[in-house]
């Protein structure tokens, strides 16, 4: 059998599952939220390439206002939390790493996508070095990366040409 490189899920009937239970909608919606984490994480054990949650569709927009906010609310938070939970496993490893001078930060690029930049490496050989000892240590982060300079990354930033970049490379 070959591998898989993309999981599609369509998440969907979270608010009837809570119907039927006798609570609110909304329960349901934070329930089927509370998934996400373990298919995140079963995707990257079994090296799961892409993985496509789809958690809103033209339908959705039928529903009541108040319905909507809350979904888009919590979908929000969610991705929040999980990047800050990510910003501070990253900063815990960052101060062990003592022949280093470096910080993070957190950069809008787009309305879909936000970078977790690592600042105080030289090189872009030694911003690859720093992603694998990442992998290799206790808290091994995994996320993917990518190694760019300075001022190439002022361009991209400019420019959003972010695809252009990686093709390149």
């Amino acid at each position: 059998m070959s591998e898989i490189n993309h999981v599609a899920i369509i998440m969907d009937g979270n608010g009837r599952w809570a119907l039927k239970r006798n609570k609110p909608r909304n329960f349901g919606h934070q329930e089927g939220l509370k998934n996400i984490s373990s298919l995140i994480d079963f995707a990257k054990k079994n090296k799961i390439k892409f993985l496509t949650l789809f958690v809103f569709s033209l339908d959705n927009w039928k529903r009541s206002k108040r319905e909507v906010n809350f979904l888009f609310n919590l979908l929000e938070k969610f991705l929040d939390k999980n990047i800050n939970e990510f910003i501070k496993k990253l900063n815990e490893e960052i101060e062990q790493i003592k022949y280093f001078d470096l910080s993070s930060s957190v950069d809008v690029y787009n309305n879909t996508t936000t970078f977790v930049v690592v600042h105080g490496l030289k090189s872009i050989e030694g911003a690859k070095g720093f992603g694998e000892l990442l992998k290799e240590r206790k808290s091994k982060i995994v996320r993917p990366y990518f190694a760019i300079s300075s001022p190439n990354y002022e361009i991209l930033q400019r420019h959003k040409n972010l695809s252009e970049y990686l093709e390149s490379q």
